[in-house]
């Protein structure tokens, strides 16, 4: 029997008895075989898969969950290779006060995380001696490691960010009827590094950097780059800046040490 059911990451199939359910989404397929006991609990099989995809933010793969085996092999929402197994008694969900279970394993991009894990179990409460205490099934206990470790930010960071440019500053030159001043520069946003200081380069040059106030000649800027760093991560939007000073054409020393810190 098929029939369509709500969700808002993946595609999932899974069988529980003789009952097939579906749900479809364009982003992934996961398939998840669960016959562990729930009887003791105010649970749904669905819910319980809902769950381990939401822990561990997968996009596609098998989940395969009995009495005695829980196994994960699959893909997370950043791209990351995840690989779960354990065998043991599964037979109570969330597993017994005194689990018969063997080590788990866990890799990440066939890294072995196993003892980022057992750090997690320690610092949720749990008093873990040895590995095979772990029920490697409280994916709500652990999965936070998918975000939280450092080659898995790096690669979040390196796929997921996005940077622009901004410059502003002040443009130094000969007034008409003599003497020198300074002018705010006129704005250049932009998403590439190197092209939004070679306009700024031009501009100085062709005398289009400041904004239409009409200097003699214009013989120098102190500008400021800023960097706009923005990440979404679950759905939230984080934004980070930084600043740098350029310097542009003949700016003695001691205009710069004036105007280095000035607010444009």
């Amino acid at each position: 029997m098929e029939r369509e059911l709500e969700t808002t990451d993946v595609n999932l199939y899974f069988d529980i008895k003789t009952e097939q359910e579906l749900i479809t989404h364009k982003r992934g397929v996961i398939s998840a075989d669960i016959s562990v006991n729930l009887d003791s609990f105010d649970i749904t099989p669905k819910e319980v898969i809902d769950d381990i995809i939401s822990d561990l933010k997968l996009v596609n793969g098998t989940i395969s969950f009995s009495k005695d085996t829980f196994e994960i092999d699959g893909v997370t929402k950043y791209g990351q290779k995840i690989y779960v197994f354990q065998t043991g008694d599964f037979d109570c969900y969330g597993g017994p006060i005194d689990p018969e279970m063997d080590v788990p394993i866990v890799k990440l991009d066939n890294n072995n995380i196993i003892n980022d894990v057992e750090k997690k179990y320690k610092e949720f409460g749990l008093d873990i001696n040895n590995l095979n205490q772990i029920d490697i099934g409280r994916t709500d206990i652990w999965g936070c490691l998918i975000f939280e470790l450092p080659k898995t930010r790096e690669l979040i960071m390196e796929n997921k960010i996005r940077k622009s440019y901004k410059i502003t500053g002040l443009v130094l030159g000969n007034l008409w009827g003599g003497g020198s001043g300074r002018y705010p520069a006129r704005t250049l946003r932009g998403t590439d590094k190197e092209k939004i200081i070679k306009e700024a380069e031009e501009a100085l040059t062709d005398g289009s950097l400041d904004s239409g106030m009409g200097f003699e000649s214009i013989y120098g800027a102190i500008l400021s780059l800023t960097t706009i760093s923005k990440i979404n991560i679950d759905e939230k939007e984080f934004i980070n800046t930084s600043d740098e000073t350029i310097i542009l054409g003949e700016v003695s020393d001691d205009e710069i040490q004036k105007l280095e810190n000035f607010n444009y």
